[in-house]
C-alpha cells in the first residue's frame, strides 16, 4: 500500500509540475508553489525530487514521451506521405492543446539549458521524412523543400502551445482549429494541386471530415477504427 501511494503521490507532483512549468517556465516554478499546487507537503516533493532539474528533466520525459506515440501511430499510417505529416502535425496540436507536459516540454526546451530530450526531436525527424516521401512522389509542389517546411511546422506547434498558455479559458479545440487553418493556408502552397484535408485528430482524438484545402471547415465525426 505504501509503494502504491507513493506512485500515486509521484504522479499527482509530476501532473502538478507539468502545469507549474507550462505557466511559470523553470525559473518561476519553486517547490513551494508545486507543493501547494499538487497538495502536498514540500518535504514529499524532494523525497522524490531532489532537486528541481530532475523534476523537470521527468516532466519533459513524460510530455517527449506521448509526443513519440502520436508520431508513431501516424508514420503507420497507408496512404499519401503528405496525409500523413498532416495528419501528424494535427493530432501534435491536439496533444499539445490537451496535454500540460507537452507544453511543459515544448516551454522547457526553448528556455533552454534544461535536461531531457529536445521535444522537437521526438517528432520531427518522422514529420520531414514524411515531407521526403512527398517530395520523392510528387506530392508536394515544384521547388518545395522539404526542410523549411519541416521547421516551420514546429514553429506552429510552438505557438500554439503558447496560444493554449496565455488563453487558458478558450473553448477546448479552439487552438487546433487555428491551427488547422494556419496549417491549410501552408498547404495552399506546399502541396500539388488538386489536394485534399486528409483525417486528422480533434481535441479528444475523434476524426474530421475531409474537407479540401483552399477553404470550408471540417465537422467532427465519430472515432473511426483503423489506421
Amino acid at each position: 500500500m505504501k509503494q502504491t501511494r507513493a506512485v500515486r503521490t509521484r504522479q499527482q507532483l509530476l501532473s502538478a509540475a507539468a502545469v507549474e512549468f507550462d505557466l511559470h517556465g523553470y525559473e518561476g516554478t519553486s517547490f513551494s508553489r508545486l507543493s501547494r499546487r499538487a497538495g502536498i507537503s514540500v518535504g514529499a516533493v524532494t523525497f522524490h525530487f531532489e532537486a528541481k532539474a530532475d523534476l523537470a528533466a521527468a516532466v519533459v520525459q513524460r510530455g517527449t514521451a506521448l509526443t513519440r506515440g502520436v508520431a508513431g501511430d501516424a508514420a503507420r499510417r497507408g496512404g499519401r506521405a503528405v496525409d500523413a505529416a498532416s495528419v501528424l502535425l494535427l493530432s501534435l496540436g491536439a496533444l499539445v492543446e490537451r496535454e500540460a507536459a507537452v507544453r511543459a516540454a515544448i516551454r522547457l526546451g526553448q528556455e533552454g539549458g534544461r535536461p531531457g530530450p529536445s521535444w522537437c526531436g521526438a517528432w520531427l525527424p518522422s514529420f520531414q521524412a514524411l515531407l521526403e516521401q512527398a517530395a520523392a512522389r510528387g506530392e508536394l509542389a515544384p521547388g518545395v523543400e522539404p526542410r523549411p517546411v519541416a521547421g516551420l511546422a514546429c514553429h506552429l506547434l510552438s505557438g500554439t502551445a503558447w496560444r493554449v498558455r496565455r488563453r487558458p479559458t478558450a473553448l477546448p479545440g479552439r487552438a487546433l482549429e487555428e491551427l488547422r487553418e494556419l496549417w491549410r493556408l501552408v498547404c495552399r502552397g506546399v502541396v500539388a494541386e488538386p489536394y485534399a484535408e486528409p483525417h486528422a485528430a480533434g481535441p479528444h482524438g475523434e476524426l474530421r471530415a475531409t474537407v479540401p484545402y483552399g477553404g470550408g471547415r471540417a465537422p467532427s465525426v465519430p472515432p473511426q477504427a483503423g489506421p
